[in-house]
């Protein structure tokens, strides 16, 4: 089983070789956090701001609530795609080969 991943070549591996790539720690942890922990959040942040101002605009707290949530939900979404979009060309985000995994090769397909 294998992955394609573009990196810059900073080892000399040649065509077929088995490399091992790596990230930095923090990057990842950053990211993990934006794509899994950050939406609920949001999410919890918007139920509860939606239960909240339900009363002063005389509305059913559940229904404000639900539409709250999923709105900010959502929004989180925006924000991800927004940022993903600027941490693509971080390469603190990038992954980089570690070293050749000699081990075994890979057949290339002719």
């Amino acid at each position: 089983m294998g992955m394609i991943v573009q990196v810059n070549n900073t080892i000399n591996a040649k065509k077929g070789d088995r490399v091992v790539i790596g990230f930095k720690t923090a990057p990842l942890l950053k990211m993990s956090f934006m794509l899994y922990v950050f939406p609920i959040i949001l999410l919890i942040a918007g139920a509860a701001t939606g239960e909240t101002l339900a009363p002063r605009f005389e509305m059913d707290p559940s229904m404000t609530s639900v539409l709250a949530g999923i709105f900010s939900f959502a929004l989180a979404f925006v924000i991800i795609r927004k940022t993903g979009d600027r941490v693509s060309k971080n390469r603190e985000f990038k992954p980089f080969l570690v070293r050749i995994d000699r081990t075994r090769t890979i057949e290339t397909p002719q």
